[in-house]
């Protein structure tokens, strides 16, 4: 798979050089939380950076070469998995505070164009206030969830209108089928759950009750999950990437 450029395996003069291009800098942010038996704890942070190196695979080399790709954020809110071994957080107020951090670095070298390429549903509030706080006026941060660039046509169409829908698709048949297409390795494929989706009420709860939650920590059935179906929602969101990727430069 071709790879985006990476910010880490850059020299100082290498970024100095990209710096003074007007590169797209971007973040994938994710989790290190439960998924289930059948993925890993990294993946909300693996989806986004895949996609990300997929959507470099397709852009012009003059464009890819203006674009890079920073060490993702790993770490973040998901008190929700908590009652599985794995599970590592911050609160919300100091990933607010790393991600300002991280805005008020990319500021101070002169970075104006930023892309936060999200994979973790919970983190979303405290990455976009700490984005606001740390940034500049000449900083452009922009944040997308990957499963927002997935049109409800194709997922209705590679689903048979039978998908969970996106409030239960945690380790569910459309995060298994993306991980199995962009890292297939990672997928254990003896041990695909197939909990019923738990019925959740229209509102949160502190404290949580555990029996709201599948014993798995697969909100969904994974039984028509597929490589296949994972390329062409891949392959969507892929598209829309680009084609905001080039709106920038």
């Amino acid at each position: 798979m071709q790879q985006m450029p990476r910010w880490d395996a850059m020299t100082w003069p290498e970024i100095q050089t990209l710096l003074a291009k007007n590169p797209l800098v971007v973040l994938a942010t994710g989790s290190i939380e439960q998924h289930g038996p059948h993925l890993p704890l990294a993946t909300d942070v693996l989806i986004p950076t895949g996609l990300a190196d997929r959507t470099a695979g397709k852009l012009r080399e003059e464009e890819r070469r203006r674009t890079v790709l920073l060490p993702p954020l790993a770490y973040t809110y998901a008190p929700e998995s908590n009652g599985w071994p794995g599970t590592l957080n911050l609160d919300g107020e100091t990933l607010t505070r790393v991600a300002a951090d991280l805005a008020r670095e990319l500021a101070r070298m002169g970075v104006a164009e930023v892309l936060l390429l999200n994979g973790h549903m919970e983190s979303p509030p405290f990455l976009w206030e700490g984005m606001r706080l740390g940034r500049d006026s000449h900083t452009r941060i922009r944040m997308v969830n990957w499963w927002d660039l997935v049109p409800a046509s194709v997922l209705a169409a590679q689903f048979d209108d039978a998908s969970p829908g996106w409030t239960v698709e945690h380790a569910g048949p459309v995060e298994t089928s993306v991980l199995w297409a962009l890292y297939p390795s990672q997928v254990r494929k003896d041990c695909l759950p197939d909990d019923p989706a738990p019925g959740r009420p229209p509102y949160r709860k502190i404290p949580l009750e555990p029996e709201s939650l599948p014993p798995s920590g697969s909100f969904a059935p994974t039984g028509t999950a597929s490589a296949d179906i994972g390329d062409a929602l891949c392959e969507a969101v892929v598209g829309q990437l680009c084609r905001l990727t080039r709106e920038v430069l």
